[in-house]
């Protein structure tokens, strides 16, 4: 039999290319941003295992733990692409321009959804991110369709850059979309969609083409074919057929021979997969995310959301939501960190802030501090200190 062929792609400097859907070979795609420790252990790891024809290889940020390493069929892609196609009548008419890197699953998608349709794909490839830059390439090849981060879209709409008229969708994801941004950005004729999926499904499983007016959260609407599990503890699963097919354990010391572990064995069964998320389930299609299990935290005996309330401040001081962290000190008294580049802004009084925010009594912060957000390791992250 013959071996299959794998194309690694790994550094800034690599011409970083889209996948051959057509072809049986395979793509791996390691995050060169990651620690070199990371990257070089899933290098080493990926190089001792058998890697199955026409399969894409991808990992995960690295942002909430160690790297996890996602295998895919190229079929789960393009299964993914074809509801989006579907459900937002793209065709050979439409063209894409890709702003996101080629090992985000987000850029992957994109590809998948041009190839299906045969229309025109275009890269922004200047690093480091350029606003300015991508919204002249954008009017300039008159594309119809994009995909963007929140802090992408975030610096469109701080610039005042007004949508050009043949641009028909913007999918925002990878992140919580502030609900103050989404709506300057609708004023500046952005046709913002919020979406919802994650690495593990191959991109987006829902959009929001509504918004839940008193909740201020976006209804999310699954994509044909796909559905929610419930499970125990109020924790659900979505099923469809664009899951990963296995992750990578690629151990914990040199000495662990690494392997793939399939779905199956990690108690995904059939194609279902458990939400990060905690979510409020309107109907057998629609949805609210309220966020991430993670963020959900006691504080003074209220359990609450701290995403929500970052939204909220950082739409007060005007900023990325970002450069906001809510910690909770040992005492259970919450104080607020903002990114030492928010000192040219001014200082901000912690009274004064909790005042115009409107925050609750057990939310008041007692301090603001100023951090170097960029110079943290992962495990300076959590939440309690």
């Amino acid at each position: 039999m013959a071996e299959t062929q794998v194309n690694f792609f790994t550094e800034l400097a690599q011409n970083f290319d889209f996948p051959n859907w057509e072809s049986s070979s395979t793509e791996v795609y390691v995050n060169p941003r990651l620690e070199v420790f990371h990257r070089e252990g899933i290098l080493d790891a990926l190089k001792k295992v058998q890697i199955p024809p026409s399969s894409v290889v991808l990992c995960s940020s690295g942002t909430s733990g160690p790297p996890k390493v996602f295998l895919f069929s190229k079929s789960a892609f393009l299964n993914s692409a074809r509801r989006v196609v579907s459900r937002y009548d793209f065709s050979q008419k439409d063209s894409w321009i890709c702003p996101l890197p080629l090992f985000h699953v987000g850029a992957l998608a994109i590809s998948a959804r041009a190839f299906l349709t045969g229309s025109s794909i275009y890269r922004f490839e200047l690093n480091p991110w350029s606003a300015s830059s991508f919204y002249l390439q954008l009017c300039q090849q008159k594309v119809t369709a994009t995909s963007l981060i929140p802090t992408q879209l975030f610096d469109m709409v701080q610039q005042s850059f007004r949508a050009p008229s043949e641009l028909r969708i913007v999918f925002v994801g990878g992140d919580k979309l502030d609900f103050d941004l989404f709506q300057k950005a609708k004023n500046l004729g952005w046709q913002v969609l919020p979406t919802y999926g994650m690495t593990e499904t191959a991109s987006m499983i829902a959009a929001a083409d509504e918004v839940d007016w008193p909740s201020q959260l976006f209804k999310m609407k699954l994509f044909e074919g796909i559905s929610f599990q419930s499970l125990d503890s109020g924790n659900w699963a979505v099923h469809c057929d664009s899951l990963f097919d296995a992750t990578l354990d690629y151990g914990a010391s040199l000495e662990a021979k690494p392997v793939w572990i399939s779905r199956p064995l990690l108690r995904e069964l059939s194609g279902i997969h458990m939400l990060a998320d905690r979510i409020q389930v309107l109907d057998d299609t629609s949805f609210l995310v309220l966020g991430r299990k993670d963020d959900f935290i006691k504080v003074r005996g209220e359990f609450v959301n701290l995403q929500n309330f970052e939204a909220k401040i950082s739409g007060q001081l005007q900023v990325p939501i970002w450069k906001v962290k809510i910690v909770v000190d040992h005492d259970d008294r919450p104080f607020l960190e903002l990114d030492e580049s928010l000192r040219q802004l001014g200082d901000f009084p912690v009274e004064t802030l909790n005042m115009k925010c409107g925050l609750p009594a057990f939310m008041k912060f007692k301090k603001i501090e100023y951090v170097n957000f960029a110079s943290r390791t992962t495990n300076q992250w959590k939440r309690n200190l």
